[in-house]
C-alpha cells in the first residue's frame, strides 16, 4: 500500500489522482519528464501511455522513475515518489484511459471522444504500474 508510506497530511493528493510529472532515465542518462494523468490502485501509481512512448521505452530499459504530485491549490505542498516499474499491462488499458479522461477532461472517452479514434494507437495502449519505494513530502 502507498498510504503507509505517505504522511496522512498528503494522502489526499493520491486519492484525488489527476496530474503529476513522471521522470524517467533516457538512453543516454538524461532525465525525461512528462506531465501525466495518474491514479493509484492496490499500492501502485498507474499511468496510461502507449508502449512506444519515450517514457515506456525508458522504463523498459531502466525501471526507475520519479513521480511528483503537486497540490494545484498550494504548490509548496507536494509528494515525490521514487518508484520502480512493476509491470506494464495491456488488459484494461482503454478502460483505464477512459476513466482518466472522464476525471480530467470534459469527455466520456479518449478515442472517439477527446481525440479521433486511432485503432493502431489504441492497440499499443498500456498501463504502467509503478511501485513506490520511497516517498518524500513537502508542505
Amino acid at each position: 500500500m502507498i498510504e503507509p508510506l505517505v504522511a496522512p497530511t498528503h494522502v489526499d493528493l493520491l486519492e484525488q489522482g489527476g496530474i503529476a510529472v513522471l521522470s524517467t532515465i533516457g538512453r543516454g542518462g538524461d532525465i525525461q519528464s512528462s506531465v501525466i494523468w495518474f491514479d493509484h490502485h492496490q499500492g501502485l501509481i498507474r499511468v496510461n501511455t502507449t508502449e512506444t512512448s519515450v517514457k515506456a521505452r525508458n522504463l523498459a530499459r531502466d525501471p526507475r522513475a520519479t513521480v511528483v504530485v503537486l497540490d494545484l491549490t498550494n504548490t509548496d505542498r507536494y509528494l515525490t515518489l521514487r518508484c520502480t516499474l512493476e509491470r506494464a499491462e495491456r488488459e484494461g488499458a482503454i478502460e483505464h484511459l477512459d476513466r482518466l479522461t472522464r476525471a480530467n477532461m470534459d469527455a466520456d472517452r479518449w478515442y472517439g471522444g477527446a481525440v479521433a479514434d486511432d485503432p493502431e494507437e489504441r492497440a499499443r495502449r498500456v498501463i504502467l504500474c509503478l511501485r513506490p519505494q520511497r516517498v518524500y513530502v513537502a508542505s
